[in-house]
């Protein structure tokens, strides 16, 4: 069956994909016309079981594990649609806490080719295509619920075709600016799109301007809006190098719980609430979900690549921040965690990322910058990252391979420091390979 995966997966390598080439001078690729005709031909999938749909600058993949997490964890079968991936394809469609198989990943890329030979006018996207697959995928499993995140903005992003039960907006701020916008409220026009006429929205706290574009779109549409953290306030307790514990004051009873997570920095603390939030919401809706589910789902919740740390000398922290909002996070949780420790920075971007902005939140505490490179066709000369750490006063040497960059910064950092690898999830895969960190087995 290996070789029906392989040939699913050049199937899919021979669509357009513009998470491989972007041309923001280009009339916008980006339009729900044949992702309709796709749904239309399999029969609407995507109508056969209920859905949260999440989108969102930062934190939204976060956050949607954490809700399929709850979600699996009281019991109910629950897909999951992600993108990019870390590793491997497979890892964008998910049951509970299984990536589909190979064998099913075939069998419904199969399916998709088939279908596209019907529709109308031309082939989708390899992002449309993946979408379909995973809504044909869960319909064909029997999912009760489905957590999809979307891939880039809200409004023409595929994953717009879907009507769910609660619409979740985590934080937004600055990104994909050639696509969504040049500030933060006109990229919240783009994510608001995902909220439907008569819906529920569930979103994280946002600054002043993008709330009020929030808040009229849900006037205009007769959507109730919930804002996590007025509704469900959270409280840190306590935290060390395994996780972190916070306490939820929720509207609903007044009472407070506690809970646990394994993911650090007090940008996954919003994310939890927002979380909390939609399945409480959820709950209204006749779910069944107790607290001990709610304990549960966070406290096995896993997310590989977000301030993930790896014992050693030095150790290693991996986190995929890839614009400057979740460079600062980062920044944050290292000195929380790692302050006073010296520190070496592999850093590598995407080639349409704003790469200054994530050196300016990471030079304070970086004794140095190695420059690098993903695989991925979009990555960023390592020159280009290079001559940004030294405009801002940083240090910085480029290195010709992953490998040299690691060998490098472990050198810079010392058995006591810290080497951060940073700046896309494609570099913190790429490196995961290279050392042999398969994050999944199943």
């Amino acid at each position: 069956m290996q070789a029906d995966f392989e040939t699913a997966i050049r199937f899919l390598d021979g669509l357009s994909n513009a998470e491989v080439v972007r041309k923001p001078d280009a009339a916008s690729p980006f339009s729900l016309a044949r992702i309709r005709s796709l749904a239309d031909i399999l029969g609407h999938p995507e109508r056969r079981f209920g859905i949260i749909h999440v989108a969102g600058t930062k934190g939204k993949g976060s956050t949607a594990a954490m809700i399929a997490s709850i979600l699996d964890a009281a019991g109910v079968r629950v897909g999951w649609y992600t993108s990019p991936h870390f590793q491997t394809p497979r890892e964008r469609i998910r049951i509970g806490r299984a990536l589909v198989s190979p064998e099913q990943f075939a069998k419904t890329a199969e399916e998709i080719r088939i279908a596209i030979q019907r529709m109308p006018d031309g082939p989708p996207s390899q992002f449309e295509a993946m979408t379909a697959m995973a809504f044909a995928f869960f319909a064909n499993s029997g999912v009760d619920l489905a957590v999809i995140e979307a891939g880039m903005g809200g409004t023409l992003d595929a994953t717009n075709v879907v009507v769910p039960l609660v619409s979740v907006i985590t934080s937004i701020s600055l990104d994909h600016t050639a696509y969504l916008g040049t500030t933060p409220a006109a990229i919240a026009v783009h994510k608001a799109g995902i909220v439907k006429e008569g819906g529920i929205l569930v979103t994280a706290p946002q600054i002043p301007e993008v709330m009020l574009v929030l808040r009229e779109t849900c006037a205009n549409r007769s959507a109730r809006m919930h804002v996590a953290h007025e509704n469900c306030r959270i409280r840190k307790m306590t935290a060390d190098l395994a996780g972190q514990s916070f306490v939820a004051l929720r509207q609903t009873d007044q009472a407070e719980a506690e809970f646990w997570i394994p993911l650090l920095g007090d940008h996954q603390l919003e994310n939890a609430g927002v979380a909390i939030e939609t399945i409480d919401v959820l709950k209204t809706l006749g779910i069944k979900i107790d607290e001990e589910a709610i304990r549960e789902g966070l406290r096995s919740v896993t997310w590989p690549g977000r301030f993930q740390i790896v014992p050693g000398h030095p150790v290693t922290v991996f986190d995929g921040a890839h614009n400057g909002a979740s460079a600062k996070c980062l920044h944050w949780t290292l000195q929380q965690h790692f302050d006073g420790r010296r520190r070496a920075v592999v850093l590598g971007t995407s080639c349409d990322k704003d790469i200054e902005s994530i050196v300016a939140e990471l030079l304070d505490g970086t004794n140095l910058f190695v420059a690098t490179r993903s695989g991925h066709p979009r990555s960023a000369d390592p020159t280009a990252v290079e001559s940004a750490v030294l405009r801002l006063g940083g240090r910085c040497v480029a290195a010709g391979s992953l490998g040299e960059a690691l060998e490098c910064a472990r050198n810079e950092a010392g058995p006591n420091g810290i080497v951060c690898v940073t700046g896309s999830l494609f570099l913190v895969g790429d490196v995961h390979t290279l050392l042999n960190m398969n994050q999944y087995t199943k």
